[in-house]
């Protein structure tokens, strides 16, 4: 038997996701390994996709979740399922791309169709799927969905190195997908996969593309748009507005956008504009009078950077305390 190789080509698709790919795959010969996932939601790779070749029964391998999607949701017509997660999901495909390519053109796809239920129909009809060798992954050997898994889901650690398990059905997932709210804890998983962080190494990446403040002289200092907003009666401002200008960073590289949306704070605005306004690189101010509101406010503050030429953006809100000196100096060499 002739061995497909495993060249892997990510495809990062949006919304018509199968009208993206039957375009995009239109030209491969059929040797080339495919995997496409939904740009609108999350995902993270945590493992090369190279074992995928040690299996030719299966043309395209779609993820697997627990619960149907409505308009989708025909669970009579299921193939019976003994262990694992029952329905189609069309966030994560796994196959070769001339495969792939023969499920997409079977019928046409608009643009504006639905993908899911255009994969769960052709999944349904015993003929198509056996046709097309089709075949979810019910036990998240490759997908792994975080919405409504997250009890299943854990961090492990084997000889220092970090990896994901389905405790449910004791896989190791390789791509993770965090839609909805699940996102947070994918954001919390690649913090440590793949090989983010190791117990021997600690972080993996936190000593790239640092920015060597010591070797610059302070004139030389990235641009610094610091945006403090002042949303409510906030106790100890004062304080909150002296910790701030004990920052180290210099002053002439830093402009200061400030929004107080109460006049309760009006007074320590004015006393604070009065002593630093000539100390910082520039101030703009907005004053309670001007009645702007939060949203407003806040995308303001990001298009006063742009316009400053900021190369960072630092956000403080007045609950916040900057109790470390050099909090902003350190966040400015992470290069964060």
């Amino acid at each position: 038997m002739i061995q497909r190789p495993t060249t892997i080509d990510v495809v990062v698709v949006g919304v018509s996701v199968a009208a993206y790919l039957r375009s995009h795959l239109s030209h491969l010969c059929g040797d080339e390994l495919r995997y496409s996932f939904e740009h609108r939601h999350v995902h993270g790779v945590i493992n090369n996709l190279k074992f995928y070749s040690r299996s030719t029964a299966t043309s395209c391998t779609f993820q697997a979740r627990a619960v149907a999607v409505t308009q989708c949701s025909q669970p009579k017509k299921y193939p019976e399922v003994q262990s694992g997660k029952h329905y189609l999901c069309s966030g994560g495909i796994i196959g070769y791309g001339a495969d792939i390519y023969a499920v997409l053109t079977h019928k046409v796809v608009a643009d504006g169709d639905d993908d899911q239920l255009y994969y769960t129909n052709i999944y349904l009809d015993a003929e198509l799927r056996d046709k097309f060798k089709i075949k979810l992954d019910h036990k998240s050997e490759i997908f792994q969905n975080l919405n409504g898994a997250r009890d299943d889901v854990k961090l492990m650690f084997e000889e220092g190195l970090p990896y994901v398990e389905n405790t449910a059905y004791s896989t190791r997932p390789i791509v993770l997908h965090g839609n909805g709210l699940s996102k947070m804890y994918l954001l919390f998983l690649t913090n440590y996969v793949p090989g983010m962080w190791t117990v021997n190494r600690g972080c993996s990446w936190c000593d790239d593309d640092l920015i060597r403040l010591n070797d610059r002289e302070e004139s030389a200092y990235p641009l610094v748009t610091v945006a403090l907003f002042i949303e409510k009666p906030t106790p100890f401002m004062e304080e909150h507005l002296q910790l701030f200008t004990s920052q180290f960073y210099p002053k002439k590289r830093i402009d200061l956008f400030i929004h107080s949306a109460t006049r309760y704070h009006a007074q320590h605005i004015d006393t604070f504009l009065t002593e630093f306004k000539d100390q910082y690189r520039s101030i703009h101010h907005i004053s309670a009078n001007k009645s702007v509101t939060e949203w407003v406010a806040r995308n303001a503050g990001i298009s006063h950077c742009v316009e400053k030429g900021c190369e960072f953006y630092f956000v403080v809100d007045s609950e916040a305390q900057l109790v470390n000196p050099r909090a902003i100096q350190l966040l400015v060499e992470q290069n964060l």
